[in-house]
């Protein structure tokens, strides 16, 4: 069972001014980890596979998780998933240029207020096909809200994640080492079951590969959706 979204992952060229930018809006650091080995299966998820990556999970209270990586390459395509930060005195123009490429066409002013405290917990997803990309993250837990909007609920604290799907018919591929957010990682207590439900319904999938992070060790797969979205489930290993 899909129980939580853990994080969404985040490719910038600059993996230093992105821990800042980060930082600089609330963002709390939970662990930082550099020339890390990375796992064979992110091969078939990248454009360009690097033997070692260096990565920082960042929290923020309601809001995504977000995992700024550094892949050793970072290719500029238009962007899949755009982030839609709202409240908080987000003010991007003091930032570099490449902070500002990622955010300057995706912020939604108009439900902006800076006398409230910052929240991301909604993103724009471009696809190329609105019905299959609705059956995909349906079937990651997800339930459609009203048209076109998904919603997520979290088992542990019934934090509320959405997923507004915007149709276009010219997208780009999408991989891990792609700049700007590519990934959602969901927490999961049945990886085999998991990867099976989505072989089921013909979607790729990596083999199970295990990771450990601050001695701790997970499970974790990757998944290609119908519009080439890319999702990663993560799970604690258990002996």
């Amino acid at each position: 069972m899909i129980l939580d979204i853990d994080h969404l992952a985040l490719c910038l060229d600059s993996y230093d001014e992105g821990n800042n930018f980060l930082s600089s809006i609330g963002y709390k650091c939970t662990y930082s980890i550099k020339e890390k080995n990375n796992i064979k299966t992110k091969k078939l998820f990248l454009e360009k596979f690097s033997s070692t990556h260096d990565f920082a999970l960042y929290n923020l209270e309601n809001s995504f998780g977000i995992e700024i990586i550094n892949h050793k390459n970072c290719v500029h395509k238009k962007a899949r998933i755009i982030p839609k930060f709202e409240n908080g005195n987000l003010n991007i123009n003091k930032y570099s240029k490449k902070i500002i490429d990622l955010l300057s066409d995706c912020i939604k002013r108009e439900e902006t207020d800076s006398n409230k405290k910052m929240i991301f917990n909604k993103i724009i997803f471009k696809t190329n096909s609105i019905i299959q990309s609705e059956k995909f993250w349906i079937c990651l837990g997800f339930n459609k809200i009203n048209e076109n909007t998904l919603e997520f609920s979290s088992i542990f604290n019934k934090k509320k994640y959405q997923i507004i799907l915007e149709e276009d018919k010219e997208i780009s591929e999408l991989k891990l080492d792609y700049h700007g957010f590519n990934c959602i990682a969901f927490i999961s207590n049945s990886i085999e079951e998991e990867k099976l439900k989505l072989q089921k319904e013909n979607y790729f999938v990596s083999d199970i590969e295990e990771i450990s992070i601050k001695e701790k060790k997970l499970n974790l797969f990757f998944c290609r959706g119908p519009a080439n979205e890319i999702i990663e489930i993560i799970s604690p290993k258990i002996n």
